[in-house]
């Protein structure tokens, strides 16, 4: 992000994703934030575990660092999991405070685990998985402004621009077709999706954008479906995001077909009107997907290893047979 303050910061952030936000997080060290007692309270009492893994999280895991929060990353990409975590790396909550808030990181069975530990375990997230609905109305983000309560001056204080962090949240829980519905326009539209989407890519950002030139360029139409032809480990973000802004008038379906280098399908992504997802949601199990519970003209959902039979029933409610 912008407005980064320490050394640790500046040496995590690479130097064109911090150029590309310039204007909405101020990288000097931030005026003093004069905070409540009870926001210093939960600050002083509580840990935040969470992964670096996109615009929002990065947010997130900066304003916490600039208000002295207690901070555990994960360095887990999209999908990650508490459990996971603590295989991996089995110190992350040591010495925890003793509330701890889980970013997006669910796992049922593992939280209970730390209940037992008499800590206090509470839920950031608004996504449905596939054995676990969390689904909320208020983005992530919006979720951790409520629990520190902070305000628009506080956010100022903190060198960020509340325009922008509101627009980080919409894009989050709605995407571009949210951030147009609150009167943002595509200049402000590009600045925000290139932060999340740098945030999610980090150093690699450049490369993958390339590829997504390719994906772009050999996109396939079939009826009302765009039809990307990415590989096992591929990205999509930039080339779904050039196609949305290529249709301000109507939601493109777009299906990503992603295959290994056996020429299996491993990973199926599409993103379209909200119908449409709702009724892949109740067919299909997929793996996750957006929120149930947010009002939006469109969705999205993802297979991880589809069976046959997903593969068969996704492209017949698409019209793809």
């Amino acid at each position: 992000m912008e407005h980064l303050t320490n050394k640790m910061i500046e040496q995590q952030v690479p130097k064109k994703f911090v150029e590309s936000t310039g204007g909405n997080i101020d990288q000097k060290v931030p005026r003093r934030v004069e905070l409540s007692s009870e926001q210093k309270e939960i600050i002083s009492n509580t840990t935040l575990v969470i992964p670096d893994n996109d615009g929002e999280a990065h947010l997130v895991i900066e304003i916490a660092k600039k208000l002295g929060l207690d901070v555990r990353v994960s360095s887990q990409a999209w999908g990650a999991r508490l459990d996971q975590e603590l295989k991996e790396n089995p110190n992350v909550l040591s010495d925890s405070k003793k509330t701890i808030l889980v970013f997006e990181m669910p796992s049922k069975e593992q939280e209970e685990k730390l209940r037992q530990q008499w800590l206090s375990i509470e839920i950031i997230d608004h996504h449905q998985y596939q054995d676990d609905d969390r689904s909320k109305e208020e983005s992530s983000l919006e979720q951790f402004l409520q629990k520190l309560n902070l305000n628009d001056k506080q956010l100022q204080d903190l060198g960020l621009d509340p325009k922008f962090v509101k627009g980080i949240a919409i894009n989050d829980k709605s995407y571009i077709y949210g951030l147009r519905q609150a009167g943002y326009s595509d200049e402000e539209i590009k600045k925000i999706r290139e932060f999340d989407v740098r945030a999610q890519l980090k150093d690699d950002y450049d490369k993958i954008a390339r590829r997504n030139e390719e994906l772009y360029n050999t996109r396939i139409i079939r009826g009302d479906v765009v039809v990307l032809s990415s590989r096992e480990g591929d990205n999509n973000s930039i080339a779904c995001d050039k196609i949305v802004l290529d249709n301000p008038e109507k939601v493109p379906q777009i299906l990503d077909l992603r295959q290994n280098n056996k020429g299996e399908i491993v990973f199926i992504y599409f993103s379209g009107p909200s119908e449409i997802v709702r009724k892949l949601k109740q067919e299909c199990s997929p793996s996750f997907g957006g929120s149930e519970k947010t009002e939006k003209v469109s969705d999205f959902a993802g297979w991880i290893k589809p069976t046959q039979k997903q593969i068969e029933k996704i492209k017949q409610i698409l019209n793809l047979e």
